[in-house]
């Protein structure tokens, strides 16, 4: 049957009075409704609400699964019944319905007893994910793991228990598979690393010849084009600008004449190769309180680097999961398909040298056929 106005008042009345404390007053009224054959996921939930005060759990079980079964996503019912399940003995049920119920839709603005079962369920949560950290980390000990636990391994304890985000390779424009998804390399892999950061002293001075002229600069980003946030939007603007050596693969002769020394280091550097696309070379130039905000590169075929020359406090590059900072003369090298983003939060200019290589693990058939992919999407670009 459906409930009467004057059902309706009575459900209210019974509210009431959980609300007061009164809550065997309370029960007994809406057992009352239901006995008289009134069905309704209200009249469950207020059962099932003081049912589980007076820790009746197997009545309120009942009842949280009368409400659940028309309304599956009822916050409230879910965290009734997973304190049921829990003053039942069957935590493994209970955390997992807790949350589930705290990715739920709530109200926007819940009632105080919501707002209370919500705020008690996260910290019953959170406190059991404490334990099972501490177990784990114990047998981990014990085990002896921990100590000397390998960089990737602890960044995998990080994601099972929900303090690192897992992010993937999101190039826009084009898609190499097979490639495993690191945010920062280990610069000591590459052999041509060590020779360039002897160089960085000389590179930085042709940085400081260059920013001593800012109109040989130009904006990163063209108007239009590039990362945009609604808080933040670079394109156009002088506070994120180059001044490019190569720029889509095209030698920039009268910049390169200005950075002989530049351009000496960068001679054994095994820089991309794509006709019109690749490689960049550029001062990348970071002015104070400048934020770029998250964005993903053209593809995971190549690699960023960094090479900072002029790196002041306050300045660090996001990529993933992981925020570093940027310290002279010690290079970054980075998969920029994954989303990255990069703050100056200091006082003064930031400055690096950024150009791409290729991904070591692309054999030189497969780099050279993607050289030719790019060109050729170039020239099929064209003809639109």
């Amino acid at each position: 049957m459906k409930p009467t106005q004057s059902i309706w008042n009575q459900v209210d009345a019974a509210f009431e009075s959980f609300t007061a404390g009164r809550t065997w007053e309370a029960r007994e009224q809406l057992q009352a409704l239901h006995a008289a054959g009134w069905r309704h996921a209200y009249i469950d939930l207020g059962l099932a609400y003081t049912a589980r005060e007076q820790k009746d759990f197997s009545a309120a079980l009942v009842s949280a699964d009368a409400v659940l079964a028309t309304e599956p996503l009822n916050v409230a019912a879910m965290l009734i019944k997973a304190d049921s399940l829990q003053g039942l003995k069957r935590p493994a049920e209970a955390m997992a319905l807790y949350a589930t119920a705290l990715k739920a839709p709530a109200p926007a603005e819940p009632a105080a007893t919501l707002a209370r079962d919500l705020s008690r369920a996260a910290k019953i949560v959170r406190e059991h994910a404490q334990r099972v950290a501490d177990s784990i980390d114990r047998h981990l000990s014990s085990a002896g793991v921990l100590d000397d636990a390998p960089p990737r391994f602890r960044q995998s304890l990080a994601i099972m228990r929900g303090e690192r985000r897992v992010f993937v390779q999101r190039p826009l424009q084009y898609f190499f598979p097979s490639l495993p998804t690191i945010e920062f390399f280990d610069r000591t892999q590459f052999p041509w690393v060590a020779e360039l950061e002897s160089r960085a002293p000389a590179i930085r001075d042709e940085a400081l010849s260059v920013l001593a002229d800012r109109a040989r600069l130009q904006p990163y980003v063209e108007k239009d084009h590039g990362p945009q946030n609604a808080a933040v939007d670079l394109a156009g603007s002088s506070r994120w600008s180059a001044f490019f050596l190569y720029k889509s693969g095209q030698l920039v002769e009268d910049n390169a004449q200005l950075c002989p020394n530049t351009m000496a280091a960068l001679a054994a550097v095994p820089l991309t190769r794509a006709k019109g696309a690749m490689p960049s070379v550029l001062f990348s130039v970071l002015e104070p309180g400048a934020h770029i905000p998250p964005h993903n590169g053209m593809t995971n075929a190549r690699l960023i680097c960094h090479l900072p020359v002029i790196a002041p406090a306050g300045c660090s590059l996001r990529v993933g999961a992981e925020e570093r900072p940027w310290r002279f003369g010690e290079t970054l090298i980075f998969d920029d398909s994954i989303e990255h983003e990069a703050w100056n939060r200091g006082s003064e200019t930031r400055v690096v040298l950024l150009f791409d290589v290729w991904r070591p693990e692309l054999s030189p058939a497969e780099q050279n056929a993607v050289s030719e992919y790019m060109h050729a999407q170039l020239l099929a670009d064209s003809f639109t």
